[in-house]
């Protein structure tokens, strides 16, 4: 159904060094070429994987999705940010369940996830979670070709190359450094995750 527009995607690997890479390209690339009610998908997909867009609320529309793979990567990346903010309050000693959206059951954690947020060093922990949900779009659509799946995960993990372009060590450092601070302050985490 999406021949035509999956094969002109440019390979994506986890890294910051992709040359031609323009992820607003890719994303009006999409939206003039996805129709229909995969439209209306495409509209939910991009607001729950760019971060100055996404609302807590985006957990329970993508929850009720008729996409597979918005349900699935909708829940993991939940599930981290919902690990990340209990780990978040317990170092502040504030009660957790105030911080979360939705249901939190740790135990369906990777179970590489405490080795990640044991990372003394922000931005490689950072990293480390979009590592993760790079992995998780690779296994939902392992058997997926082509299809509104395959365009999403594609889309998912182009995010996170754009995110990491942006960042270099430094800037990268020095955001996270304010966002510590802002956390330590009168920052709300209920509105970052």
């Amino acid at each position: 159904m999406y021949t035509y527009l999956a094969a002109g995607l440019t390979e994506l690997t986890f890294t910051t060094d992709i040359k031609g890479f323009d992820y607003s390209h890719i994303c009006r690339q999409m939206q003039e070429n996805i129709t229909g009610s995969d439209s209306r998908l495409l509209r939910l997909m991009l607001m729950g994987i760019e971060p100055h867009r996404q609302m807590p609320y985006w957990y329970v529309m993508a929850a009720k999705s008729p996409c597979r793979f918005i349900r699935e990567y909708s829940g993991y990346d939940r599930l981290l940010r919902n690990a990340q903010a209990v780990a978040a309050a317990e170092k502040m000693n504030v009660e957790p369940h105030d911080y979360i959206v939705g249901e939190y059951d740790q135990t369906t954690l990777p179970e590489e996830f405490e080795l990640v947020m044991a990372q003394t060093d922000i931005l490689a922990r950072e990293e480390q979670i979009d590592k993760l949900r790079w992995q998780k779009a690779n296994e939902i659509t392992l058997f997926n070709i082509l299809d509104i799946d395959y365009l999403f995960a594609y889309l998912a993990k182009a995010a996170i190359v754009d995110r990491w372009m942006k960042l270099d060590k430094t800037k990268g450092e020095a955001f996270f450094r304010l966002l510590i601070s802002e956390v330590k302050g009168t920052f709300d985490i209920r509105k970052a995750i």
